[in-house]
């Protein structure tokens, strides 16, 4: 069977108020901003991009901490145009960014697919986040509802443990 790769790339964004942003849809469900890796784009531009074009915020590199893990997912798919099954592989990278910069509606550019969702960018405290996810995880009515909010919470445990270690570095 034939693989088809694609790379993404995340942010968790923290406020000065220690909340997060993410992503909200009509129905409820959160994930991280962010989005596909265009070909021979670097990685912390399509972030830059995505963040940009999902919430009107314009973060820098200065803004930009690194990356501080790394998801891969693999899905059976079918090729709608030959009708022809493959795996899909997704590479994605979380990256962490710090910036007291609002959320600018005006400078938002939705993707048709964001744009059915009803997706909307917040800011939003992470307990309160993680406590959302917990019931998004045990109600989705989907796999990729369900999907979605396993991965923000792994993600979230592994930006715990990363400050942790950086508290620990600086100390």
């Amino acid at each position: 069977m034939e693989e088809r790769e694609v790379n993404k790339v995340r942010a968790v964004i923290i406020n000065e108020k220690g909340q997060i942003l993410i992503a909200k849809t009509q129905k409820g469900v959160y994930m991280l901003l962010g989005g596909k890796i265009d070909e021979g784009e670097q990685v912390e531009d399509a972030l830059k991009r995505e963040i940009k074009e999902e919430s009107g915020i314009v973060i820098t590199n200065e803004d930009i901490k690194g990356r501080f893990c790394k998801g891969i997912h693999y899905a059976h798919k079918i090729d709608k145009d030959t009708n022809e099954e493959y795996m899909k592989k997704t590479n994605t990278d979380f990256y962490l960014a710090y910036t007291d910069k609002p959320i600018d509606e005006t400078k938002i550019v939705m993707t048709e697919r964001e744009r059915k969702r009803g997706q909307r960018p917040e800011y939003i405290n992470i307990s309160i986040l993680r406590y959302q996810l917990e019931q998004q995880r045990n109600e989705a009515k989907s796999s990729r509802e369900q999907r979605y909010a396993v991965e923000l919470l792994g993600v979230l445990d592994r930006f715990k443990e990363y400050k942790r270690q950086q508290e620990c570095i600086t100390r």
